[in-house]
């Protein structure tokens, strides 16, 4: 299971994505329903946040060694933000996350009621 979220000026979403066979797409949508009410009811704590973090920043550098990859998110983050240098500050902003904050957008993006459910046979 792959997930990520993406935000903008006034909108995001949250993205699942697997694969699987077509017997389990019924359990395989139950299940992520309920990782997400798991992910809303969480109590993260600050330690775990850290870690998140760092590996988070760690992937990122490692994505952004090739010069065609920097070259490719700089396109990317000027098209998406109007600024090719947004990924250095975002690893500035990961610096302030909180428990708090992660509350907030799982309530605000992790939405198991209101949600688009695609599958690509």
């Amino acid at each position: 299971l792959e997930c990520s979220i993406q935000t903008f000026h006034d909108f995001g979403w949250f993205q699942a994505s697997l694969g699987t066979r077509e017997k389990n797409i019924e359990h395989v949508r139950n299940e992520i329903i309920d990782l997400i009410k798991e992910y809303q009811a969480k109590e993260f704590d600050q330690n775990e946040i850290e870690k998140t973090i760092n590996k988070l920043r760690g992937k990122m550098m490692r994505r952004r060694l090739p010069r065609i990859n920097q070259a490719y998110y700089a396109g990317l983050f000027e098209f998406y933000k109007g600024d090719y240098d947004y990924d250095k500050k975002f690893l500035d902003m990961l610096n302030m996350v909180t428990t708090n904050d992660l509350k907030r957008v799982a309530a605000r993006y992790l939405d198991y009621q209101n949600y688009l459910w695609l599958v690509v046979e």
